[in-house]
């Protein structure tokens, strides 16, 4: 059984008083969504509070065809008296962004994987974000559904048939998208369905 470390006793206390609401508004795509500055502004203080240091770090990871940045958010005590806890985010760079130069597209990139790290992290839900974005209407009462199980998850993934369909498969599981399983799930796929 897993040690209970005053790390992950102090990370409970943010996770439960953290509130990062959507603020912010695509009036192209009509969502409400959160940044990555978003949540760090509003978990600042609870990580003070906590005594919690909280590290980003990046790095770049080719799978298939296509290269990702792998955000790291990790938090550790101030006193670095114990290891940090750590979860990792994925993001795919794009080929061009319209009226972005390269610079600014990972950049941007890196933000979009930090947020989801910081996500796993402070369990924050962004399952009705832009990422999980339906274009369709959504019903105004939905129970919420379980969610499913890394096994599940492995299993629909052959289902997946072209391109578009592994985006949505990635997108539809942020939760195991730093799992080694669902990583090489995803690659695996990459390679069957290349880019053109």
């Amino acid at each position: 059984m897993a040690q209970i470390t005053k790390t992950s006793q102090a990370l409970l206390k943010v996770q439960t008083a953290l509130k990062a609401p959507k603020e912010k508004q695509n009036s192209y795509g009509g969502y409400a969504y959160r940044s990555c500055s978003d949540i760090l502004e509003a978990v600042k203080p609870l990580l003070a509070e906590n005594h919690l240091l909280l590290t980003l770090s990046d790095d770049v990871k080719l799978i298939g065809a296509h290269y990702y940045i792998v955000a790291t958010a990790a938090v550790s005590l101030d006193d670095l008296s114990e290891p940090a806890i750590a979860v990792t985010g994925y993001a795919r760079e794009p080929e061009s962004r319209k009226g972005m130069d390269d610079a600014q597209v990972t950049g941007s990139t890196s933000s979009y994987a930090r947020k989801y790290a910081l996500n796993g992290l402070f369990l924050v839900d962004d399952s009705r974000d832009a990422d999980a974005l339906s274009a369709q209407p959504q019903p105004q009462q939905q129970t919420k559904q379980p969610s499913p199980s890394l096994e599940q998850a492995l299993a629909e993934a052959s289902t997946v048939g072209s391109r578009m369909a592994l985006a949505n498969y990635w997108n539809k599981y942020p939760q195991y998208q730093g799992d080694p399983k669902f990583l090489a799930a995803v690659e695996s796929l990459g390679k069957k369905f290349p880019n053109k």
